[in-house]
């Protein structure tokens, strides 16, 4: 699962392999973190202005 996070964190990121190899897991997982409260919140927006 962890393994997975990561590789979908740093596809979504569009790093590119030296950086993949560089970054830190617990990085990686920030990351994951923080592209997915972003896409959270873009699609609340997004719910809220079709809503009016």
């Amino acid at each position: 699962m962890t393994r997975h996070l990561v590789e979908l964190a740093l596809r979504e990121a569009s790093f590119s392999g030296p950086e993949l190899a560089s970054m830190p897991v617990g990085r990686a997982l920030e990351l994951s973190q923080a592209l997915a409260y972003r896409r959270r919140r873009q699609e609340e927006e997004l719910e809220k202005w079709s809503k009016r």
